[in-house]
C-alpha cells in the first residue's frame, strides 16, 4: 500500500493529565489542532490518530461534537424573492389498494 502523503504530527503537549483508571485528559489545543487536521479534504482520520498516539474512534468522537471547530462560520449569500402567489385549490385522487 502506498503513502498517501504527509501526515501532521502535533509537537506540543497532548496529555494534560492521566486518571486513575488509565484515561487520558488531552489538552484543548491538541484536540482543537487534531480536528482541524482531521477535517482537511482527504486526510486519514486513522492515519491521524495512529500518528499522535489517539484512538480513531475518540479522534471522530471529538469531530462529533464540534465545538473544536475553530474559526467563524461560513455564511451563504441569499435573495430573498417577492412572494408568488399560490393556488387557492389542489385536488388530488389517490387510489385505493386492491
Amino acid at each position: 500500500m502506498q503513502d498517501s502523503g504527509h501526515t501532521p504530527e502535533w509537537s506540543g503537549p497532548k496529555v494534560e493529565r492521566t486518571l486513575r483508571n488509565g484515561k487520558h485528559i488531552y489538552f484543548s489545543t491538541f484536540k482543537a489542532w487534531l480536528v482541524e487536521q482531521a477535517s482537511r479534504p482527504g486526510a486519514s482520520v486513522a492515519g491521524l490518530a495512529l500518528r499522535n498516539g489517539v484512538n480513531a474512534n475518540l479522534l471522530r468522537h471529538w469531530m462529533k461534537l464540534g465545538h473544536w471547530q475553530s474559526g467563524t462560520p461560513t455564511l451563504l449569500p441569499v435573495t430573498v424573492l417577492a412572494q408568488q402567489p399560490c393556488a387557492d385549490v389542489v385536488a388530488t385522487t389517490l387510489a385505493q389498494p386492491s
